[in-house]
């Protein structure tokens, strides 16, 4: 049973959040940092212990209770903004990425986050669709929750077109949570680039995958990736030169 008072949250004078473990072994740190994180919700989503929440202040997700934390810096792994780090007695590491098969690295294109100036990294692949006859009158809900300024109305009236800038988009929740109206506002994940050569079966990264797209699709990757380990097998049985 975890003791409370090994577990505690601080605030550091270059504004970020410790959330702190510290027993006699070693302390472990997920650090959060205010100036890089916008809010956008993929830390949320890919928890595997649903310990981060989001919250209306400048802190945009915490951790409310910190002993429900595992530590294990999937978050840190997965911030397309890079506003999580993991620090285990001081030195930055991710365990579950340094033992191989487990995290792949993600193949993400670089952008810059136009409103933050900071880069932030765009692995996910989707689409975003906006029903703009649904959408609530004089509502920019979405447009003022996104950092990348992928949305743009011509109006805020029943008549309002819509302007998507899709390269912009890093297809996460901010615009979706902000919406008032469910219906108006979607948001679907096809694909994640990783190296698909660094990993074979890794339950730990099907269980992201599920949680950010669809079954239809994990399905779709774990067939490829049977098929090309039997082509693999098949190759190696028969001596087959490629």
């Amino acid at each position: 049973m975890k003791d409370r008072n090994f577990y505690h949250k601080e605030k550091t004078e270059d504004n970020k959040i410790n959330y702190v473990m510290e027993l006699l072994e070693y302390k472990s740190v997920i650090q959060h940092d205010l100036e890089k994180c916008t809010g956008c919700g993929i830390c949320v989503m890919i928890c595997p212990k649903e310990a981060i929440e989001r919250i209306d202040n400048e802190e945009h997700v915490h951790i409310p209770k910190v002993e429900s934390c595992s530590f294990c810096g999937i978050c840190d792994y997965m911030c397309p903004f890079n506003a999580w780090t993991l620090l285990i007695d001081d030195e930055h590491t991710i365990p579950l990425k340094e033992n191989p098969g487990n995290l792949p690295d993600l193949l993400g294109e670089e952008l810059v986050c136009p409103k933050t100036q900071k880069p932030v990294v765009k692995y996910l692949e989707g689409q975003i669709t906006i029903d703009p006859k649904k959408c609530p009158t004089d509502c920019k809900e979405c447009i003022d929750a996104c950092m990348m300024n992928v949305i743009e109305f011509t109006s805020l009236d029943d008549k309002r077109q819509v302007k998507l800038n899709k390269n912009n988009c890093i297809f996460c929740t901010a615009c979706t949570f902000a919406c008032p109206e469910p219906e108006a506002l979607m948001v679907d994940r096809f694909d994640i680039k990783f190296d698909k050569t660094q990993i074979k079966s890794s339950s730990v990264f099907n269980e992201i995958i599920r949680k950010l797209i669809s079954q239809e699709v994990l399905a779709k990757i774990i067939k490829e990736k049977a098929q090309e380990i039997a082509r693999e097998a098949t190759t190696k049985l028969f001596n087959i030169k490629v």
